[in-house]
């Protein structure tokens, strides 16, 4: 990020106007000279401006490094929260996951017990179609035994009477 930030303050620093170094640089000198030399009152507080615009210039230029060096942090403490939501996210979607393989399992165990109930159903019909029919052959047994018994008693009677 240091990097990126000299990156950016080198940048901005070829779009301001610029003061040649020797401007810049022999400015108070320039001054110092010009008072020495006996120059002009113009002289010397055009040199007072120059000094007084480069000293402008290299505060504006300290302000945004300070300004970028913010919007740098900002920007790390946004994406260091990013993070961690993406953290949160990944964790919710773990827990969903075990969560799904869970309910899953739930629902493949529910299956097997609705196919073990319909085959046991489909038994207990076929059971109670057989014992119907069981029942019904009993009845008719004991109704032909009841009425061989009959027989057997009318023709006893009719030899013991006749």
């Amino acid at each position: 990020y240091k990097a990126a930030q000299k990156v950016a303050a080198e940048r901005e620093a070829q779009y301001l106007p610029k003061v040649p170094p020797a401007v810049a640089a022999g400015a108070s000198s320039a001054a110092a000279a010009a008072a020495a030399s006996g120059g002009s009152e113009a002289d010397i507080e055009s040199q007072a401006l120059l000094q007084e615009q480069v000293q402008q210039e290299s505060r504006a230029m300290e302000n945004t490094i300070s300004f970028q060096e913010a919007l740098i942090e900002e920007r790390d403490m946004g994406i260091a929260e990013i993070q961690r939501q993406i953290g949160e996210v990944n964790e919710m979607f773990q827990d969903l996951a075990v969560l799904i393989n869970d309910q899953g399992q739930q629902l493949i165990t529910v299956d097997q017990q609705i196919a073990t109930t319909a085959e046991r159903t489909h038994e207990g019909q076929r059971q109670l179609v057989q014992a119907e029919r069981s029942q019904r052959s009993v009845r008719n047994k004991c109704l032909m035994l009841w009425l061989l018994a009959g027989v057997v008693l009318a023709v006893i009677l009719i030899v013991l009477f006749a």
